[in-house]
């Protein structure tokens, strides 16, 4: 009789263990899940700027160019004379953003690009190029119809070495050098490798020099409007209205103009109603990479519902 109640009371003590084994550890259990169900909760109520779908940023996020709020990016071209000087202080007084190009292989090329530089102006290469016309041909980096990889190489290594802050570049002349497509395709990948943008001066008008960026993938727009064309006042006036227009029905446009004096009275007068009416002035390297990724995203969103509809066929 004493070993059946001995025999009992062991069974009741191993029952009594493991039902505190069980409760211990499905306390703990449930002790992990909410520590883990309350980090996962935080982590994602943290994460408030992630594009739905989880997408990484565009880098087009911000304000960006549009018919209600217009940019106008102005390249002020052909400095590097020496009669070109004179007018450096005045442009680069102006407070605004705009771009300096100049022509390498000049007198005051580096002074120039030096000045900018400690401005904090963007500077772009004025290259010369070959035009249709045999004039102005004595330029030291001509750009030549038939040059091979390794000369247009070497022109730019000595350009570049001048202007080293250099962002961009458009061209000088170049009415026939900028309607070959293989001398076009060679500057692009060139440009490409040295992480440049480029403008059309669209010096004329079967140029080659905007398809040519495209395929290679280099940032690329085409001059609008030459502001000056024509150095008198009124008429500059007019080709800046013309300008403005253009970025009100677009949302953006680029212009050219030239180290003149004429040309900078007229900005200096012009520019501040301008942006006091809503127009926004931007540097051309910046204008140009925007629109290219915005561009660019245009496609793949494209491509993105072309592909959602297939789909769903």
């Amino acid at each position: 009789m004493i070993r059946k109640w001995l025999v009992v009371v062991v069974l009741l003590l191993v029952a009594g263990v493991l039902i505190a084994i069980f409760w211990a550890g499905g306390s703990k259990n449930d002790l992990t899940s909410t520590t883990i169900g309350s980090s996962v909760s935080e982590g994602i109520e943290g994460i408030t700027d992630l594009p739905v779908g989880g997408s990484a940023p565009t880098g087009l996020e911000g304000e960006l160019p549009a018919p209600e709020r217009p940019w106008i990016a102005l390249i002020i071209d052909d400095f590097g004379p020496v009669c070109s000087a004179v007018v450096v202080p005045g442009f680069l007084e102006l407070s605004f953003d705009l771009t300096i190009s100049v022509i390498p292989g000049n007198p005051k090329t580096v002074s120039i690009g030096r000045a900018v530089e400690a401005a904090g102006r963007e500077l772009f290469i004025h290259l010369p190029m070959e035009p249709n016309q045999p004039v102005a041909m004595d330029e030291r980096d001509m750009v030549l119809v038939g040059m091979d990889s390794l000369a247009l190489h070497t022109i730019l290594e000595r350009v570049q070495g001048e202007l080293p802050s250099a962002v961009g570049m458009n061209n000088h002349m170049g009415s026939r050098a900028t309607s070959d497509e293989a001398l076009m395709r060679l500057l692009a990948t060139e440009l490409k490798r040295r992480g440049m943008t480029f403008v059309d001066s669209r010096t004329v008008a079967h140029s080659r020099g905007y398809p040519a960026m495209k395929v290679v993938g280099v940032p690329v727009l085409r001059r609008d409007v030459f502001i000056d064309n024509v150095r008198e006042s009124e008429r500059i006036r007019e080709q800046l209205a013309r300008l403005v227009h253009l970025a009100r029905r677009r949302g953006w446009a680029l212009g050219i103009g030239h180290a003149d004096p004429v040309t900078l009275e007229v900005l200096t007068e012009e520019l501040p109603s301008l942006v006091a009416s809503g127009v926004r002035i931007v540097s051309a390297g910046r204008l140009t990479r925007t629109v290219w990724d915005m561009r660019r995203k245009e496609i793949t969103d494209t491509g993105i519902a072309a592909s959602s509809m297939n789909d769903g066929k």
